[in-house]
């Protein structure tokens, strides 16, 4: 178990890392063009319609996938055999409880007085 929990754990953080190095290098091709744009000065469009795709869909993969690469760990508790007899024997259940207690406190006068 422990083997394969580190490795998922190992694969998953390969994939964060990956996924931070394309939000790197596709955020300096926006840069680099935003700036080239506003030195330049003409009257030209800017052109970065694939950057800004790319940059959505690496942030659309980063939400959803966090949550569906991480480790499943799920802790299998041992069944009580003889609680599971007992209770499949025993259809109904009787609960025993001591009867009320009634002290007297000194110095205190029941409200019913």
């Amino acid at each position: 178990m422990g083997v394969d929990f580190m490795t998922g754990a190992t694969l998953f953080a390969l994939v964060n890392l990956v996924g931070i190095a394309f939000v790197v290098l596709v955020g300096y091709r926006i840069w680099t063009k935003v700036s080239a744009f506003v030195k330049s000065g003409e009257d030209k469009t800017l052109n970065i319609k694939w950057e800004l795709i790319v940059f959505a869909l690496i942030i659309f993969f980063g939400i959803f996938a966090g949550s569906v690469m991480r480790p499943k760990v799920t802790i299998d508790v041992p069944i009580n055999r003889e609680l599971k007899q007992y209770q499949n024997n025993n259809q109904e259940i009787v609960i025993e409880t001591p009867a009320p207690r009634t002290e007297k406190l000194d110095g205190f006068k029941p409200l019913g007085e």
